[in-house]
């Protein structure tokens, strides 16, 4: 999982409303993971390339390498945790009645309807419906 640049905390609103800016980014990374995974694998296969071919395949995965870290970088910049590309998932640090949790969104999901406390990880989504509006607390 990546690391935030800088804390802050969501409610359940502005993690909805983040991910409609983040998510184009995290599938851009998906893609260039793609691309990554499928140029790597011809370079370590050895499959038959003159020499010119070779660097340039491998110059292409450094380059798609750079677009995944800097896509990463930009949902940080955003306060927003990657908790996976490839299956695509965030992470959003929040505060529920005063203890530090997570916000939760995998891919295929319409918005960030799940939470769980950050020790327990994925595993222990909860749904955020049925939560008091006034529980969720905005700290920034």
């Amino acid at each position: 999982m990546s690391t935030p640049t800088r804390l802050r905390f969501f409610t359940p609103t502005e993690a909805s409303v983040a991910l409609a800016r983040v998510l184009p980014k995290l599938e851009r990374a998906a893609r260039s993971l793609g691309t990554y995974r499928q140029l790597r694998d011809r370079l370590e296969t050895n499959e038959a390339m003159d020499e010119d071919a070779r660097i340039a395949v491998a110059n292409e995965v450094a380059r798609q390498r750079d677009l995944i870290h800097t896509a990463v970088e930009e949902i940080n910049d955003e306060g927003v945790e990657v908790a996976g590309i490839d299956p695509p998932a965030l992470a959003f640090p929040a505060l529920l009645a005063g203890r530090e949790v997570v916000l939760s969104w995998k891919y295929g999901e319409r918005a960030v309807a799940w939470w769980h406390e950050r020790d327990d990880g994925p595993a222990g989504r909860k749904p955020i419906a049925g939560f008091d509006s006034g529980l969720w607390e905005w700290l920034n």
